[in-house]
């Protein structure tokens, strides 16, 4: 019995030893190990504020509740990819070789006052400096100290993150807004004032008409603004916009966000040898932009509308009349959801399915006065057509004439007049013979083909 319990005793020793030393003591050892390897040893999120200083720049940066922010040599947005892209370096770089170099010996690597020293604090205590100096002779590395009496080799990596302009520090967005919270858009261009407003996805233009906006087009603006950088700084703080054609200038934007419709306004002066002036209100400084960047913002009363001819569900149809030329067709969906002539012989349900995505996708080449019937041959239409849901319309289009390439159309709903494309008459109106299914004859054998 008592052999039975020194064994145990020694199993309970042997376990706790393997445990302590072997495993849990083999992952300090490993954590020390790797600690070691590092040239600075610090958790990247911690970091609250840190400073790049050389012979030639200054910068300090401070973490705030909106994100990285430059304090010197100006105040102003940073952009957080280099930031990021610096921190995470430095917080992961391993020492590729050390030796001791005496403090009179220091500059020989570039250390000190003739390198780049990366100052960093935060929370926990943070307070760690690096100095960065020259390339190597051999190899893409440079020399870096974290004391007076030890230098580091380490990837050339580590300094070019910390070589930048202030250019390359400084946020680059034209104004910021909340894209996914956007409920309003007014915009004046040299064409004139447009507001949008927001409804799911899609845009309606409020002003200078009421009607449905390109979803598109207005897209495309919105998306230039978010996703688009400036080119260069121009101004820090101009005394006078005058000097950049922005005190009256030929584009604003105002873009309204949120319940509260908090408001973001940006000003752009006209392109001038594929250049513009820009401004956020809400900033000092005075930007540059190129000629693709305008180009959404440069858009006419045309441009920003929809151009559906005809807006209707084609699955809530189940009547359909096509008129054109005097010919005239009118089908009904059947008990089998097929579509049928009023006469009852079978149509050709893809070509019901091609008529009804040629009227969906029939788009304006121009919108004109609908005073001018008579003008566009709208007072005695050449053709009609008609969709229905049981005796409700849901679309009605009045065909007018035909002018070189366009044909005048009138959507007798909302009673806009449109010009489109006159090759979109064939699939509009196809032949009866092209829509009708032949009928299936029989062999003498009874055999149906």
């Amino acid at each position: 019995m008592r052999k039975t319990i020194m064994l145990i005793v020694l199993a309970i020793a042997l376990g706790a030893y393997v445990y302590f030393y072997e495993i849990k003591g083999g992952e300090e050892r490993q954590q020390q190990k790797e600690a070691a390897e590092k040239l600075l040893t610090f958790n990247k999120d911690s970091v609250e504020t840190f400073s790049i200083h050389s012979m030639f720049s200054d910068f300090t940066f401070r973490k705030t509740a909106d994100g990285w922010q430059i304090e010197k040599p100006v105040q102003t947005e940073a952009d957080e990819t280099p930031i990021h892209t610096l921190l995470n370096g430095l917080s992961s770089v391993k020492k590729i070789r050390t030796f001791s170099a005496k403090k009179e010996k220091r500059t020989s690597y570039g250390l000190g006052k003739r390198g780049i020293t990366i100052a960093l604090h935060g929370k926990g205590g943070l307070n760690a400096k690096v100095e960065i100096g020259e390339p190597t002779s051999v190899g893409s590395n440079v020399y870096a100290s974290v004391n007076d009496s030890t230098v580091a080799i380490v990837p050339v990596s580590v300094k070019n993150n910390a070589t930048k302009s202030l250019f390359d520090w400084r946020d680059k967005k034209t104004v910021h807004f909340d894209r996914d919270k956007l409920r309003e858009l007014h915009v004046h261009n040299p064409s004139g004032n447009f507001t949008f407003t927001k409804d799911g996805i899609q845009w309606n233009m409020t002003q200078p008409l009421k009607t449905k906006a390109d979803r598109s087009v207005v897209d495309a603006l919105v998306n230039k603004l978010f996703y688009a950088k400036i080119k260069s700084v121009v101004s820090e703080a101009p005394k006078k916009l005058a000097s950049y054609q922005l005190n009256k200038p030929a584009f604003r934007i105002e873009l309204l966000s949120g319940k509260e419709k908090s408001t973001n306004t940006v000003l752009f002066s006209k392109l001038k040898a594929g250049k513009a002036f820009g401004k956020d209100e809400s900033r000092p400084h005075v930007f540059e932009v190129d000629e693709s960047f305008m180009k959404p913002l440069d858009k006419t009363l045309f441009d920003f509308r929809d151009k559906s001819v005809v807006s209707f569900e084609k699955k809530d149809a189940d009547s359909l009349s096509l008129e054109y030329d005097g010919e005239k067709m009118i089908f009904h969906k059947d008990t089998t959801n097929s579509w049928v002539f009023a006469g009852g012989e079978k149509a050709k349900s893809w070509k019901i399915t091609n008529v009804f995505s040629a009227l969906s996708n029939l788009k304006a080449k121009k919108f004109l006065s609908g005073k001018s019937l008579h003008r566009f041959g709208l007072d005695t239409p050449r053709g009609r057509f008609m969709v229905l849901s049981g005796d409700t319309k849901l679309a009605e289009l009045l065909i007018g004439k035909k002018e070189g390439e366009l044909v005048y159309a009138k959507n007798n709903l909302t009673g806009t007049v449109v010009a489109f494309d006159a090759g979109k008459l064939e699939s509009l109106f196809p032949k009866k013979e092209d829509v009708m299914e032949k009928p299936k004859t029989e062999t003498k054998t009874g055999e149906k083909h």
